[in-house]
C-alpha cells in the first residue's frame, strides 16, 4: 500500500465562470470537462501542463453536493470552499481492508470511463479524504 502523490483539490464554487477563466486565462492551464459532463459549466477539471487534473470545480449554489452533503453554499469562504483532498495510492484492497478494520465510514465510487476507484474517509478534523487509484 502507498500513498504516491497529491491528485488534486477540489473547490465548490458558486462563482464557476470566474473561477475558470482564473485558472485557465491568470495561470495558463486548460479547462476541461468532467467525465460524463459536455462543458465546464457545472463542473470542470483544470489541467496542469502534463495533462493531469489537479484542480477540480463544482459548481454549487444550494442543495445536495455530489456527495450527498447538504449546505448553504453561499455562506462558505476562503478555504471552506475546498471540498476535499485527493490522493494518488496504490492497492485499493490493502487500503479499503484497513480503514474499514480501523471502524471508518468509507464511501466508494468506480469512475470505469476513466478507470478509476475511489474510497473517501473523513480525517479526524472532518475534511474529505479522495484516495485514487488507477
Amino acid at each position: 500500500m502507498s500513498v504516491n502523490a497529491l491528485d488534486h483539490v477540489n473547490i465548490r464554487t458558486s462563482l464557476m465562470d470566474e473561477s475558470v477563466a482564473f485558472y485557465r486565462d491568470m495561470l495558463g492551464m486548460t479547462a476541461t470537462p468532467a467525465p460524463g459532463m459536455n462543458d465546464v459549466s457545472e463542473n470542470a477539471w483544470i489541467m496542469a501542463d502534463d495533462g493531469r487534473p489537479v484542480v477540480h470545480l463544482n459548481r454549487v449554489l444550494e442543495g445536495s453536493d455530489f456527495l450527498g452533503n447538504d449546505r448553504d453554499w453561499s455562506a462558505l469562504r476562503g478555504s471552506a470552499r475546498v471540498h476535499h483532498v485527493a490522493f494518488d495510492c496504490a492497492d485499493y484492497d490493502g487500503f479499503r481492508a484497513r480503514l474499514s478494520g480501523a471502524g471508518l465510514a468509507l464511501r466508494f465510487n468506480d469512475v470505469t470511463s476513466i478507470n478509476l476507484r475511489q474510497i473517501f474517509v473523513h480525517d479526524p478534523n472532518e475534511i474529505l479524504i479522495e484516495l485514487n487509484f488507477r
